[in-house]
């Protein structure tokens, strides 16, 4: 009984001491993971900040830039100045004209209307620096010619499309001038069949035959069934030609 009693104790210590050594490794185990985990956390700040100072360093060298760049535009109006008789309003004035030439052949030739707003902006944005009191009217046309064509923009093309589309099938029911037919005349029958009525007939045929009579004003072409369809093709076409100048822009 009391071997029993031993080597039960003496298991009973060996499972305890088991139990402490796990517990003891698995602390370690999680302290080890934490600390792991704290040694990347510090190896991605340390990136961060690294990443920080560089574009911290690539702002400042934009600003640089940007700051040389303004000095070389200036250098290079003033250099100009020197060269010829223009100011920089006058440079500024050149180049506004040249925006709205190209914004003009972006419409008419591109029918390419955002991009003619952008010249139109441009234009606007260089006249602005002119503070010549002269310059006021051409700056308030250009302000109208811009509102035009946003106003070109603002339009709805699908629905303008569709609304033309419907003119074109209702050309057919337009009305034109047809040749104007004369009714016969009319003539009392003669209730006797006599030589006399004979010729009282044909006297009022004849008569019938020649007409006069006074116009004053212009007398209007008769417009025949061919040339009515040549009409209504002609609209259709002008039309069809409208449709895809929509379809182009």
């Amino acid at each position: 009984m009391t071997r029993i009693q031993t080597v039960t104790g003496l298991l009973g210590l060996i499972g305890l001491s088991l139990l402490l050594g796990w517990g003891i490794w698995s602390h370690q185990h999680v302290a080890l993971q934490q600390q792991a985990f704290l040694i990347r956390a510090g190896v991605w700040e340390a990136q961060q900040k690294e990443a920080l100072a560089s574009m911290d360093a690539t702002v400042t060298e934009l600003a640089q830039s940007t700051r040389e760049n303004e000095q070389a535009w200036t250098a290079t109006y003033q250099f100009l100045e020197t060269l010829t008789t223009f100011t920089q309003d006058d440079w500024f004035l050149s180049e506004a004209a040249y925006r709205c030439y190209q914004a003009h052949i972006e419409l008419t030739m591109h029918q390419d209307i955002t991009m003619a707003q952008r010249q139109l902006h441009l234009a606007q944005e260089r006249l602005a620096h002119v503070t010549d009191p002269n310059i006021l009217p051409l700056k308030e046309k250009l302000i109208q010619a811009r509102q035009t064509v946003d106003a070109l923009i603002a339009v709805d093309w699908e629905a303008t499309w569709l609304e033309v589309g419907n003119l074109i099938d209702w050309i057919e029911t337009l009305p034109v001038d047809s040749p104007v037919q004369l009714a016969a005349p009319v003539r009392a029958q003669e209730e006797a069949h006599t030589w006399q009525a004979h010729v009282k007939s044909a006297w009022t045929d004849l008569k019938g035959l020649i007409r006069i009579r006074h116009v004053e004003d212009a007398v209007a072409p008769l417009v025949t069934f061919q040339e009515q369809a040549q009409l209504r093709q002609g609209l259709e076409l002008l039309l069809e030609e409208t449709r895809w100048a929509m379809v182009i822009s």
